[in-house]
C-alpha cells in the first residue's frame, strides 16, 4: 500500500498502548503480539490516536524535531506502512 499525505491514519480501537519511559509498547490482542516503537513513535502514536492526516503528522514531526521534510517523509511513511502491514492502523 501506498501512503499518500492526504490520508487519514488512525489506530485501532482494541489496540492497547501504553509508554515505558520514552518507548511505547503496543499489544494487539487479536493476534496477540506485543510491538515496540521508540520516542519518535510514541509522538506518532498520539498523533494516530487523534485520526489525522499523514501530513498534519509529518508537520508536527518538522515542527518537534530537527529533521528535513524528506527525510521526515521517508521516514514516517515507513513507520506507518510497517503499522499497516502489522494491522495496528487503519488507513482512509
Amino acid at each position: 500500500m501506498t501512503i499518500s499525505n492526504r490520508f487519514i491514519v488512525r489506530a485501532r480501537d482494541d489496540v492497547f498502548a501504553t509508554r515505558v519511559k520514552d518507548d511505547l509498547v503496543l499489544f494487539d490482542p487479536e493476534k496477540g503480539k506485543y510491538f515496540g516503537a521508540g520516542r519518535v513513535g510514541a509522538a506518532v502514536w498520539d498523533l494516530v490516536m487523534e485520526g489525522v492526516s499523514v501530513e498534519e503528522i509529518q508537520q508536527q514531526l518538522m515542527d518537534t524535531h530537527d529533521v528535513d521534510r524528506e527525510t521526515c517523509e521517508h521516514e514516517l511513511h515507513a513507520f506507518l506502512h510497517a503499522m499497516v502491514e502489522r494491522g495496528l492502523i487503519i488507513v482512509s
